[in-house]
This record gives structure tokens, C-alpha cells and sequence, in this order.
């Protein structure tokens, strides 16, 4: 009966490994991520420990179901979190209906929430056909939220679809038909308890299209890519914190191709970290991007007077062997935040 859940903790645990350990820019909808990572294990982790806490007689009956209203009450969490990660991308150049929309959503999950913890359950267990599921009242509520999220969000995703990445909405579909589907397997056959694995499964789904940080990482420099850079500026601009930018511009000049790729990855090199010791990472107060015209460096709490002290120390050596490659200009914005 716990086969899927166990394999759904392993998947969410082998997403979050290769996530935490690879370089990336800690933005909003890699912090909702997280949240849904976690949320979804707990889920996994829940419906476990429903079961068991239900056919187990020296539990009592009040922690057996309040275990089951948990395990309603995360699913309903993680259909609002969906929901809310797709009305970031729609709504991401107006805060302000961003913000209206996102209370909407959690006020509506709030009140189901309570509505579910406080309402009925009952659960039948048949051990003779390896049969386990919960009804009454609080799964209802729990399905009838879910179904509005899951709708909503295809809904906005369709009608949206404009302001919405291509990649983004066509993956937050698949989660939610998958949903769909795994709802409807489990229901016509109530032995296989697939729903939270349906989330697992989505959430793998996510990471492998629109959350795996190598997706936001420059093949051939190493850096954060242009895509990245837009969706930073957007955060940045609506924290009102003050930051500078730099932009390196590269001229290529007539040299062998070969070599211009070693002057650029040395320049890359330069602009990531000195010594080999990486010091602009996404922790710290410099962060380098790959675009079109070269690189462009943010700075917030450095002055750029500071930022080119040490990048001219460390580009005495590249000169050294790569001046040829390219002329180098320069493009700076001071103050803004």
C-alpha cells in the first residue's frame, strides 16, 4: 500500500541532492521550489503515517484522522502553491495585482484548511484486498479545493498564455493533468494510492524543465545566463535595493577562433573569481552574467570604483596572452535601484 509514497520520498530526495548542490541564484520561484519539495515530501511522509496510524488499534482514534486531515490539508497546499507559482509568471511586471492575487489564493487555502481540519472523516480498510481510503466531509472540501486550483491554474495558463514562458506553461499543464489522472486512477481504483506520488512525479517534472540551475548556467563560460539576468532585474527592481551594473562589452577582433574561445573563458575566469577561488558566487555582492554583447557584472553594497581595482589587477595577465582577442568597453549604470 506505501510502495508509491516510498518512491515518491526517494525522487523528491534525489531532486532536492542534485538541486542544493549546484550553483544557482536563489529567486522567488526557486524558493517556491523548495517549499513545494518539502510540502510534497511531508505529504508523502503523512500519507504513510495515516495509513498505519489508522489500522493500528493502539492509536487512538483522534490521531488517526487528525493524521489523515493533515495529509487532505497538504494536498490542498501544494494545488495553492501551483496556482501561485503560475500567477507569478503572469503577473510578474504588476506587483500589486501579484500581491491582491496571491492573497486571494491563500486566503482561499486558509479557509478550506480549517474548513477540512474541522469537518468529518472516516476511513475503511479492508486487509483482505489490501484496501485503504479516506471519505467523509473533509475529503470533499479537500477534493473540491484541489479541483478549483488545478482548474484555475490551467484556466490562467491557457487564457495567459502570452505573458507566460512557453516551457513554463506547457510544464505546470503536465503536473496538473497528471493530478488529474492520478485523482481519477485512485478513485476508480481505491488500492492504488497514487495522488501524492502524482506530486512527487510533477515536482520531478518541474526541476528537469524549469528549475535544474545548470538550465540558467552559460555552457560556455560557466556564468549565469541572459534569461537568468531578466528574471533578477525583475526581483531586484521590486526589492528597491540600490545595485550598479557593469557591463563588459566584448569587440572581437580578426584572430583564430580558437583563441578568442580561450580569451573568453580566461575573461570569464577573471570575472567569477580570482586565484582560482570563486568569490562571485550567488551569495555574494557580485554576480557575473553571460549576454549578447560580453558579460554584465551586478553590483549591490560595492562601489564600482572597488569592482575595477581588482578586475584591472587581474586583467594585467590576460592582457598578457589574450589582448588580441577582443577590444574591451565598458557600460556602467550607478545607482539603480
Amino acid at each position: 500500500m506505501i510502495s508509491f509514497q516510498i518512491a515518491g520520498i526517494i525522487l523528491i530526495v534525489i531532486i532536492l541532492v542534485f538541486y542544493l548542490s549546484q550553483k544557482r541564484l536563489a529567486l522567488k520561484s526557486g524558493q517556491l521550489f523548495v517549499i513545494a519539495a518539502i510540502l510534497v515530501s511531508l505529504i508523502e511522509i503523512t500519507d504513510i503515517a495515516s495509513i498505519y496510524f489508522s489500522i493500528d488499534p493502539n492509536i487512538s482514534e483522534f490521531a488517526s484522522k487528525l493524521l489523515c486531515k493533515l495529509y487532505l490539508v497538504m494536498l490542498a497546499m501544494i494545488s495553492t502553491l501551483g496556482l501561485i507559482y503560475i500567477a507569478r509568471d503572469v503577473y510578474k511586471y504588476d506587483i500589486k495585482v501579484r500581491k491582491m492575487t496571491a492573497i486571494s489564493i491563500i486566503s482561499t487555502a486558509a479557509i478550506a484548511t480549517i474548513l477540512i481540519l474541522v469537518s468529518d472523516i472516516s476511513y475503511v480498510y479492508k486487509p483482505n484486498e489490501n484496501i485503504f481510503y479516506t471519505e467523509g466531509t473533509s475529503c470533499l472540501i479537500c477534493y473540491a479545493t484541489c479541483g478549483i486550483f488545478l482548474i484555475a491554474t490551467i484556466i490562467l495558463s491557457i487564457i495567459k498564455r502570452n505573458e507566460i514562458q512557453r516551457g513554463r506553461k506547457n510544464t505546470i499543464i503536465v503536473w496538473m493533468a497528471i493530478w488529474i489522472i492520478a485523482a481519477v486512477v485512485q478513485f476508480i481504483f481505491k488500492q492504488i494510492l497514487i495522488v501524492s506520488f502524482a506530486s512527487s512525479i510533477g515536482l520531478v517534472i518541474i526541476y528537469i524543465m524549469l528549475e535544474n540551475p545548470a538550465l540558467a548556467i552559460d555552457k560556455e563560460t560557466s556564468c549565469f545566463n541572459k534569461a537568468l539576468f531578466d528574471e533578477y532585474m525583475i526581483e531586484l527592481f521590486e526589492s528597491r535595493k540600490s545595485f550598479k551594473l557593469v557591463y563588459v562589452i566584448l569587440h572581437a577582433n580578426d584572430v583564430n577562433i580558437d583563441y578568442k574561445k580561450k580569451a573568453l573563458i580566461n575573461l570569464s575566469d577573471i570575472l567569477s573569481g580570482y586565484s582560482n577561488k570563486k568569490i562571485f558566487t550567488a551569495r555574494n555582492n557580485y554576480l557575473t552574467f553571460r549576454n549578447e554583447y560580453g558579460f554584465v557584472v551586478v553590483l549591490k553594497n560595492v562601489e564600482i570604483n572597488d569592482f575595477f581595482q581588482k578586475f584591472n589587477n587581474s586583467l594585467i595577465e590576460y592582457n598578457k596572452k589574450y589582448e588580441k582577442a577582443y577590444n574591451i568597453k565598458y557600460l556602467l549604470f550607478d545607482n539603480s535601484g
